[in-house]
C-alpha cells in the first residue's frame, strides 16, 4: 500500500472519530446540499408541450391564450424558477391576441417524489395551456 492511501485511510479514520465525538459542529457537519430547501419532499423541472410532445418554447411565437401570471404558482416546489420565468417573459414577449395558432401548446412541470421505498415517482402539471405558431 502507499503512503497517501495510508495517509487517506488514517485521515478518514479521524474524521469518523471526530464525527462521533463532536457530534454535528463544523467541520463535522452533515450537508444535505439541496435536498432539505423549503422543507419540501418534492421538486419540480419546467416543461413545455406543443402537440403532446416536449418542445422548446422560443421554437415558436405568436402563442394565443396563456397568462404568464400563471408561469410559476406559489405551490410548484422548484429550484429552476428562472427558467419559468424566462419561458413567461418569452411567451409574454410573443403573444398575441389575433387568430389562435396551429399548434395546440402547454405548459407546466414534471413534479418528482420519492416513496418510502426510494423509488422516484413523476407527475405531471399543466398549470396553463394556449395555441402557437412554428417559428
Amino acid at each position: 500500500m502507499t503512503e497517501p492511501a495510508i495517509l487517506a485511510i488514517i485521515a478518514a479514520g479521524l474524521y469518523g472519530l471526530g464525527c462521533k465525538f463532536f457530534g454535528y459542529v463544523f467541520p463535522f457537519d452533515e450537508y444535505n446540499l439541496y435536498a432539505g430547501i423549503g422543507n419540501r419532499d418534492k421538486s419540480a423541472a419546467p416543461v413545455f408541450y406543443a402537440d403532446g410532445e416536449l418542445a422548446k418554447p422560443w421554437e415558436f411565437h405568436q402563442y394565443c391564450g396563456f397568462e404568464s401570471a400563471e408561469f410559476l404558482p406559489s405551490h410548484v416546489p422548484t429550484g429552476l424558477s428562472w427558467r419559468a420565468h424566462e419561458t413567461g417573459r418569452w411567451i409574454r414577449e410573443h403573444s398575441w391576441q389575433g387568430e389562435p395558432g396551429p399548434v395546440e401548446a402547454q405548459y407546466g412541470f414534471i413534479q418528482y417524489s420519492l416513496d418510502e421505498h426510494g423509488r422516484v415517482h413523476e407527475e405531471v402539471l399543466i398549470v396553463c395551456r394556449g395555441t402557437a405558431w412554428k417559428l
